[in-house]
């Protein structure tokens, strides 16, 4: 009878908040993934109030795991690659780790798993990776223009995004775009 393969789960979070990605979520659906692929979780490695920007070598939790302990893990699961890194540098850097030291590296959210042999011919190259990094950073970018126009008010340092009608005495509309015709860009500098 054959072992279990062993599991690391990664967690981080750059502010100790509850959110739609905090700790306990990430833990649930890691140790979900671990069961799906029938692994043994072994632990943890939770970084809290830590940046993305940290190297994973140097990270108080994931660091000790990586130089100390990597002979007690058989494959990294993270929720999204930016739980283990933001940078392609520091992913590169890992994906690199995981192969030199026999470790697979298996993403929730992703769609890639590194520790079958398919893993590493069906995960797109890094430079891939790093462009859906880039458009899933701007949808969040455009999500928030979208916030921001809803707000009544832009009377702030920030560029104002409202639309107004060229009918209207210059105030700023709903903030909403309508169906209504000709609709221009309110200018930040002219609000007062």
């Amino acid at each position: 009878m054959s072992e279990k393969p062993r599991a690391l789960g990664v967690i981080r979070l750059s502010v100790g908040n509850e959110n739609q990605t905090g700790e306990e979520t990430q833990r649930t659906r890691i140790s979900k993934r671990a069961d799906a692929e029938e692994m043994e979780l072994v632990d943890f490695a939770v970084d809290i109030d830590v940046p993305a920007s940290i190297s994973p070598w140097v990270r108080p939790s994931l660091g000790d795991w990586l130089n100390n302990k990597k002979d007690q893990f058989d494959h990294i699961i993270i929720l999204k690659i930016d739980r283990i890194a933001r940078s392609i540098r520091h992913l590169s850097d890992i994906i690199e780790w995981c192969e030199a030291n026999g470790k697979g590296l298996i993403s929730c959210e992703e769609g890639f798993d590194l520790s079958k042999p398919q893993g590493c011919d069906g995960s797109p190259p890094v430079s891939d990776r790093a462009s859906s990094e880039a458009f899933a950073i701007a949808a969040q970018l455009r999500s928030a223009v979208v916030a921001s126009r809803v707000r009544p008010a832009c009377h702030t340092s920030v560029p104002c995004l409202s639309l107004i009608s060229p009918s209207t005495s210059g105030e700023p509309s709903n903030c909403l775009p309508h169906a209504a015709s000709r609709r221009r860009p309110l200018a930040w500098w002219a609000v007062g």
